[in-house]
C-alpha cells in the first residue's frame, strides 16, 4: 500500500513539473511535436508545428518551428535528443497552438452567410456602383 501511494505521488510530481532540470526554451519532441518549457520547474506546455513546418532543434529559444529549407538560429541538438535523455513523452492530447486559446469555447448561435450569398451581395454592390458613374458619350458636333 505504501509503495502505490508513493507511485502516486511520484507520478503526480512527474506530471506538474514536466520541465524539472530543464531550462527555458523550446524542445522538439520529433519533426512535428515540441514542448515548451518556462523554466526548470515551470509546467511544460506541449505544441505542434502547422502550417507545413517542422520542429528541428532538439532545443533553441526561438520558435522551433520552420520551413524544411530555413534554419534556427540557436539550435541545439537533433529533434528528441533532450527529451529522449529525459524520457520526456508528451501527452495524448496536444495542443494545435497557442494562439487558439483566444478563440470563444462556446459556439456562436449565430449563422454566418454563405460564400454564394456573400459573393452576391458583393456583385449587387459592385454594379449599384458602377451604375451610378456611368460615362454619357457626348457628341463632338
Amino acid at each position: 500500500m505504501n509503495s502505490f501511494l508513493l507511485l502516486l505521488v511520484v507520478s503526480a510530481f512527474s506530471q506538474t513539473y514536466e520541465c524539472y532540470n530543464l531550462t527555458y526554451g523550446f524542445y522538439c519532441y520529433d519533426k512535428s511535436i515540441f514542448m515548451h518549457c518556462r523554466g526548470e520547474n515551470a509546467k511544460a506546455v506541449w505544441l505542434k508545428c502547422r502550417g507545413g513546418t517542422v520542429c528541428k532543434c532538439g532545443r533553441t529559444t526561438y520558435n522551433p518551428c520552420v520551413f524544411d529549407y530555413n534554419d534556427v538560429d540557436d539550435c541545439e541538438g537533433k529533434p528528441g535528443s533532450y527529451l529522449n535523455e529525459k524520457s520526456l513523452t508528451p501527452p495524448e492530447i496536444i495542443e494545435e497552438e497557442s494562439s487558439n486559446t483566444n478563440k470563444p469555447t462556446t459556439q456562436s448561435t449565430e449563422k454566418k452567410p454563405s460564400a454564394a450569398f456573400s459573393y452576391l451581395l458583393y456583385l449587387s454592390v459592385l454594379l449599384r456602383t458602377i451604375n451610378r458613374y456611368q460615362y454619357v458619350k457626348v457628341n463632338d458636333n
